[in-house]
């Protein structure tokens, strides 16, 4: 058996065996909880563009147009026609 030290008012303090232990409950205690519902909402939305209409202004880039003047004419980012063209 551990030999517990005492914090002087009549507790025992845990030894190393005992702090390890308890985490290791802790740890089976969080898979008894797996089951708990999850509230996940999305923080994101999808984008307001389809990809024909990115796939459209790409087309249009490399075709002589400025990204700016395709990203207006079909409503995609002009970052996005940047990274795609």
């Amino acid at each position: 058996m551990h030999q517990k030290i005492s914090a002087g008012d009549g507790r025992c303090l845990p030894t190393k065996r005992d702090v390890t232990n308890q985490y290791r409950g802790l740890a089976s205690r969080r898979m008894e909880c797996s089951n708990m519902a999850r509230n996940y909402i999305k923080k994101t939305s999808d984008p307001r563009y389809t990809k024909d209409d990115m796939k459209k202004a790409v087309l249009e880039v490399k075709n002589g147009s400025s990204i700016e003047a395709a990203s207006k004419k079909f409503i995609v980012p002009e970052e996005t026609v940047r990274r795609w063209s």
